[in-house]
């Protein structure tokens, strides 16, 4: 990762940082998260899900019985052990020298926001579908 320096700064002209607005603003969608069931993780690391089960679907013929079958239940445990993080830092002298520092600086949360979703929906994408 590169941070901010003399060195590294001088592409962060006006026109550019304007323009690149509305760059990010075009960042692709992510398509994985709207498949999955998000929950709010209560304090702790565990969690347990009540599972409700399939239904099934039966052949029958006119004039016989219609197969019953219950819906299996159960409980899924879930605890967290891996854990993301998104960090970044920002030189004392860009910090005092830059003009864009405020801009920057707003910029943090979306960034790591950003980069964690996109770390979830590989995530997502990695583990496909189950059953």
């Amino acid at each position: 990762m590169a941070g901010f320096s003399v060195a590294t700064d001088q592409h962060l002209i006006r026109s550019n940082i304007w323009s690149g607005q509305l760059r990010e603003l075009r960042l692709e969608e992510l398509m994985a998260q709207r498949y999955v069931e998000m929950v709010d993780f209560p304090d702790g690391t565990t969690m347990n899900f009540p599972i409700i089960g399939q239904m099934e679907a039966h052949d029958f013929a006119e004039g016989q019985s219609v197969t019953y079958t219950s819906m299996d239940t159960g409980n899924f445990t879930f605890t967290v052990t891996q854990y993301k993080s998104s960090a970044t830092y920002v030189y004392t002298k860009y910090l005092h020298d830059s003009m864009y520092m405020r801009r920057v600086v707003g910029t943090f949360v979306p960034k790591m926001n950003r980069a964690l979703s996109v770390a979830m929906e590989a995530r997502i994408l990695d583990i496909g579908p189950s059953g």
